[in-house]
């Protein structure tokens, strides 16, 4: 177990609460309208999504917050919460049994033992029932009871029987007697029960049968239970009263999601309904949770006092239901549409999400949505891509370079859209451009501008799999021939352009070594006479022999960085690719424990980009993420899972925001940011900016130099001249920790920052003011 001090001053922050990060911190990036759970407390409301909480502070105008694991929360994967009142602890519970409790002071508690301890079966948390200083856990072992005041675990109860062990789905007290619902049916055993922890002391309830139930909840003097009925359009209830089991046919629900009691009255919740009944078991009230019927998917409702009721829904958010008035409110927060991330666009000004990855090549039918982060909060169109056809599957965006209004999006189905102005202005298929379908499927995936502004596509299972939108609208469509390519080639995924115009494209279902290739039209697009086109050897002059290529990016030298199935290999000679007869990719050398080894050869590579200070952010399958020095020598800093605020060691996607330095990580399990203290310089001294400024005397950390010119050497002196530190840019950014050359901090005053570039002819001075 470990406990960990977390404040309520993260929540009224929040990670969703955008502005001027600081150096070397995280944020998250999650879907905020997407709820399973949740929790009511005298002062907040919680509804929790997978990854994260949103926060409803009841004493400030119902503002909204978040929480994830950038603010201090143990995991991802939350399947349940619960608000124990006695001991005023809000618990999170995830789908590995790992548990956090947090106090009303905010205080964090994590009990990690069954996350950690070996169990056969599955560890997921579906139950937690509170009496008193006692939380009861039903899981897919059996169940768990733990001790709310010494954060102890007190017993295990294993339901196996008969050598097989099923899963809890509820638990209830009635009369001294537990109760639980599992897949074979409804069992029962007394509190006093000495052997309760061996499950064949427990009673079948065999008047229910042998069907799986889900829910139970005490209500008055009786128990209501509910048998999931999989075929059918409703869910079947059963109430236990006057020592007999019955059928109630009184109720009806579609699909029970939660059962809740407040007094004398009953909250039952189905997937688009509430109905609330009286302790006669009458109906008193039946309402939906919002005006969006066909989309409603409520998964738990809960009573706040006898006129508001909370609603979480798992696609428009948390529902705010007021009785007497009659109406609603939705709440959710600043996210993406969904946690899936395929590829990153990044601009100056504008963060784009594409959320398919490809996998098997086959058409897929993804739900078609893009998600874009501008002015420090999230928007995304849906219903807008819903309304082209079948533009499903969109695996990839570019922005215009000349027009920032302007992007396309890849659908691996139907064709290439173009976004304007935040509409949709365009679809192209067959019908009107030189793409080409399959089996009638128009799979796109890769997008690049060339100097020139003429958007290149991949467009595969096609003959010609490299395409051109001119600048001009008109089309061109070129082979890769006379490239030879074994098994099936007929997939062009990714596609570069490089500093020299030249057209770097993968080709990952060739069964040669002929995997990747470049294209050139010479600078004249229109005359196909003098295109040149060469495979790369992958594998010839390489120490390792690798049989996948994954991504391809360009560095600030003009080498070419490629990620396979097993680490990185680089072009280095990329410019002379068409005078030499082969151009091999090779390995890099490291020296790591004393040990020469190749970069990342035990990893793979899924994607790369590099930063203003051409160093290179790598995101593998498996172990994180590593930003690398520009040389690809040194290891600078190595984010995973379970050192970082992290959501997933599996990385689909990286790309970074050219003049803020922050890098969007696209992870299996939704996306996080991180500030990097590197940035694209800027081409004068007009845009510098010192943050934070003044340096206040409680202010420790990074001190932050922007809108630098590329690797500008900097010296900071005080208002007499003297030199107190100095240091290159990485990029466009200076970091500085705010000390002299011995480690003291400055005194109060005035300091200047004197910046020139790279010759010495472009000068800047800026100011810092320190307040001790």
């Amino acid at each position: 177990m470990k406990k960990l001090y977390i404040f309520f001053t993260l929540f009224i922050i929040g990670s969703h609460c955008f502005g001027q990060m600081a150096m070397g911190t995280f944020r998250s990036h999650l879907p905020c309208r997407n709820f399973y759970s949740v929790a009511v407390t005298p002062d907040y409301v919680y509804a929790a999504g997978q990854k994260h909480l949103m926060l409803i502070n009841k004493d400030d105008d119902n503002s909204v917050s978040s929480w994830s694991k950038v603010d201090g929360l143990s995991e991802v994967g939350i399947t349940t919460i619960e608000y124990a009142s006695e001991a005023e602890l809000l618990i999170v519970a995830y789908n590995n049994s790992n548990l956090d409790f947090i106090d009303k002071d905010g205080n964090l508690t994590n009990i990690n033992d069954i996350k950690n301890k070996t169990i056969s079966g599955s560890k997921q948390i579906n139950h937690i029932y509170i009496e008193g200083e006692q939380a009861y856990f039903s899981t897919g072992f059996g169940i768990v009871v733990i001790n709310l005041e010494k954060f102890i675990i007190e017993d295990t109860w294993f339901t196996i029987l008969n050598d097989e062990t099923y899963s809890v789905n509820a638990l209830t007290i009635f009369n001294n007697n537990f109760y639980i619902t599992t897949p074979i049916g409804l069992f029962t055993i007394s509190k006093s029960n000495n052997r309760i922890g061996d499950f064949n002391e427990w009673t079948h309830i065999d008047d229910l049968g042998n069907a799986e139930f889900s829910h139970i909840h005490t209500f008055k003097d009786k128990i209501i239970t509910c048998k999931y009925n999989h075929l059918e359009t409703s869910d079947s209830l059963y109430l236990f009263e006057n020592g007999v089991w019955r059928y109630a046919p009184e109720f009806f629900a579609q699909f029970v999601r939660s059962i809740d009691v407040l007094d004398n009255e009953l909250l039952i919740c189905d997937w688009e309904l509430m109905h609330i009944y009286d302790e006669n078991l009458v109906e008193k009230d039946s309402r939906r949770w919002s005006h969006w019927e066909s989309l409603a998917q409520g998964r738990e409702a809960l009573f706040d006092g006898p006129n508001i009721i909370w609603v979480a829904d798992q696609y428009q958010g948390l529902s705010y239901v007021n009785r007497n008035e009659h109406f609603y409110y939705l709440f959710s927060d600043s996210g993406p549409a969904n946690e899936q991330v395929g590829n990153i666009a990044c601009s100056e000004d504008i963060t784009i999400v594409a959320p398919y990855a490809l996998s098997n090549y086959a058409p897929s039918y993804n739900a078609p949505t893009i998600s874009f982060f501008k002015d420090e909060k999230w928007g995304y169109y849906h219903t807008e891509f819903e309304s082209f056809d079948m533009a499903y599957g969109l695996n990839n965006v570019v922005i215009n370079p000349l027009n920032k209004k302007e992007f396309y999006v890849a659908s691996w189905m139907n064709g290439l859209l173009k976004v304007s102005d935040g509409t949709i202005t365009q679809q192209y298929t067959p019908a009107n451009s030189l793409l080409e379908s399959n089996n009638g499927f128009t799979l796109i995936s890769g997008l690049a501008f060339d100097k020139n502004n003429n958007l290149w596509i991949t467009n595969s299972k096609i003959s010609n799999l490299l395409k051109v939108l001119k600048k001009d609208g008109t089309w061109g469509s070129f082979s890769l021939s006379p490239v030879e390519f074994g098994g099936d080639a007929s997939v062009a995924e990714k596609i570069i352009i490089d500093s020299r115009n030249y057209k770097w494209i993968t080709i990952p279902r060739s069964s040669t070594s002929s995997k990747l290739v470049v294209f050139s039209d010479n600078g004249t697009i229109d005359n196909t006479s003098d295109d040149q086109i060469k495979a790369i050897d992958l594998n010839s002059a390489a120490n390792i022999q690798t049989s996948d290529i994954n991504c391809i990016a360009e560095d600030k030298n003009g080498y070419i960085w490629i990620g396979t199935n097993m680490g990185i290999k680089i072009i280095y000679n990329a410019s002379s690719v068409f005078s030499n007869n082969v151009t091999y990719a090779k390995n890099i050398y490291i020296t790591q424990d004393g040990y020469t080894q190749n970069l990342l050869e035990f990893e793979t590579v899924r994607c790369i980009a590099v930063d203003g200070a051409n160093r290179k952010w790598i995101g593998t399958s498996k172990a994180g993420i590593f930003l690398i020095s520009a040389d690809g020598t040194e290891e600078l800093l190595h984010f995973t899972a379970e050192n970082s605020p992290l959501f997933s060691n599996q990385i689909n996607a990286i790309n970074i925001s050219p003049y803020t330095g922050e890098v969007f990580i696209g992870t299996s399990e939704g996306i996080i940011s991180y500030k990097g203290n590197a940035t694209q310089g800027k081409e004068n001294f007009k845009e510098v900016t010192v943050y934070p400024n003044p340096v206040k005397p409680d202010y420790s950390g990074y001190i932050t130099v922007t809108g630098l010119m590329e690797n500008s050497f900097c010296k900071i002196t005080d208002a007499a001249g003297m030199l107190i530190w100095q240091g290159y840019a990485n990029g466009g950014t200076l970091t500085w920790n705010g000390k002299d050359f011995y480690g003291n901090r400055p005194s109060t005053g005035v300091y200047f920052v004197f910046s020139s570039n790279d010759t010495g002819k472009k000068k800047n001075v800026a100011k810092i003011l320190f307040i001790n």
